[in-house]
């Protein structure tokens, strides 16, 4: 927390960046239902939740890491890791449980703060909805976690890691809508 503490910039920067995503995309469902109650069966206060829980799970998959066991790998200091006595990669997904936590609290809280007060959003159908939400969301963390870990140690045979960058973002893009 205190390493994302000391980038003051960016912390009020990634809150106003999730705040305009979210404007945006609620000015271009807005425009789009103007002058209809709903199409399909889907209000516009369906599609403002759907903006919001689309934002909020967007937060929790993004995850880093590979860059960080990519640059231990290239300067060495990846096998002082390896002596600790806590698993390396448990210390990484604990370090991003954290990250997307502190997330959450600076950016999807004044994000949903924000649409609350401006809009309205809809509650979860059910309770059972609302858990496999929530499951979804920690499949989703941990599966990143898992494609993070994997490309930063891919960085033992890749000469050019940024291709690797690319590839994931572009495997990302296709299979992940």
């Amino acid at each position: 927390m205190r390493r994302r503490l000391a980038w003051r910039f960016n912390l009020v920067y990634g809150s106003l960046w999730m705040l305009l995503q979210v404007f945006i995309q609620v000015t271009i469902w807005t425009a789009l239902y103007r002058g209809r109650e709903a199409v399909e069966g889907a209000t516009l206060a369906d599609m403002v939740t759907y903006v919001v829980i689309a934002n909020l799970s967007g937060m929790a998959a993004q995850v880093f890491g590979g860059r960080q066991i990519e640059d231990r790998i290239k300067s060495g200091d990846f096998a002082s890791d390896l002596l600790l006595p806590m698993d390396y990669r448990l210390g990484l997904v604990c370090e991003n449980i954290g990250d997307v936590l502190f997330r959450y609290l600076v950016s999807g809280l004044p994000m949903v703060a924000g649409v609350l007060i401006f809009l309205s959003i809809g509650p979860p159908a059910s309770v059972a909805h609302l858990v496999a939400f929530l499951v979804t969301l920690v499949g989703a963390f941990l599966i990143s976690s898992c494609l993070e870990l994997l490309k930063g140690t891919m960085a033992f045979w890749a000469m050019r890691p940024g291709t690797l960058d690319w590839i994931f973002g572009g495997l990302d893009t296709v299979f992940g809508g």
